[in-house]
């Protein structure tokens, strides 16, 4: 069996990318992980279902604009092109069979999902293996699915595949202030950078102690080094 998967720094040889598709996004319904970021002017408008920007008034938990996702797919999909061009396997998410449909889980529910155009944030990849990342956004908690079909394709080629815990997202995640409680681990796995043997793990709004905890456990092989992020609290002034 030959494994395909073998992933240890950030600069080397790409072999094989995912390349995310923003045909189905959708503007992000507010949700309580949005609360560190924005003042609570922002958070109202946002509630009462309208997020203005330099695009314009976008209606929260609807599509966005179809010029826009238009011109977006087509930047995407030149990219895998390109890709593909120069002998690199190019892999893409599925696409969600309703992509209009409510998320619910006994804790939340929101209109719907967000898109799938940052793999990134996704799927953290260590050496051999696939790790799919506890995220605390709820409009991206059911994201993973999207990836299940290659990441089976690429268990049975010899890579490791692994679930954290599944995060319950409940309400006492989140605090007003920006950070996370510590009730569960979460992460985003493009909050960690790999150099070899060293994960440097970007302390920002999107993971905890706990989740960087349970990454040490399970990957004692590596060197973690903690950089506390610079958070930036979005207000009406400084929104553009």
């Amino acid at each position: 069996m030959s494994n395909t998967v073998n992933v240890h720094t950030e600069w080397g040889t790409l072999k094989q990318v995912i390349v995310g598709d923003l045909r189905d996004a959708t503007f992000p319904a507010y949700e309580p992980f949005f609360g560190q970021f924005y003042d609570r002017t922002i958070q109202r408008r946002w509630q009462d279902g309208a997020f203005y920007s330099q695009a314009g008034t976008l209606k929260t938990g609807a599509p966005f604009p179809q010029a826009m996702i238009k011109h977006a797919q087509e930047e995407l999909d030149n990219l895998a092109k390109t890709l593909t061009e120069l002998g690199i396997v190019v892999h893409r998410p599925n696409r969600a069979q309703n992509p209009q449909a409510a998320l619910a889980t006994p804790h939340w529910q929101l209109p719907r999902a967000c898109y799938v155009g940052n793999p990134r944030d996704v799927l953290l990849v260590l050496g051999d293996t696939i790790i799919e990342a506890p995220m605390a956004a709820h409009g991206r908690n059911f994201e993973k699915a999207l990836y299940r079909q290659l990441c089976r394709s690429l268990f049975e080629q010899g890579a490791r595949w692994l679930s954290p815990p599944a995060p319950m997202l409940e309400d006492s995640l989140y605090r007003s202030e920006p950070g996370l409680t510590e009730i569960e681990p979460v992460f985003d796995a493009a909050s960690i950078a790999k150099c070899g043997k060293d994960l440097f793990i970007l302390k920002d709004l999107g993971i905890n102690y706990l989740g960087i905890e349970w990454l040490k456990r399970h990957f004692p092989q590596y060197h973690i080094h903690l950089l506390e992020g610079v958070v930036k609290l979005y207000t009406t002034s400084s929104w553009p």
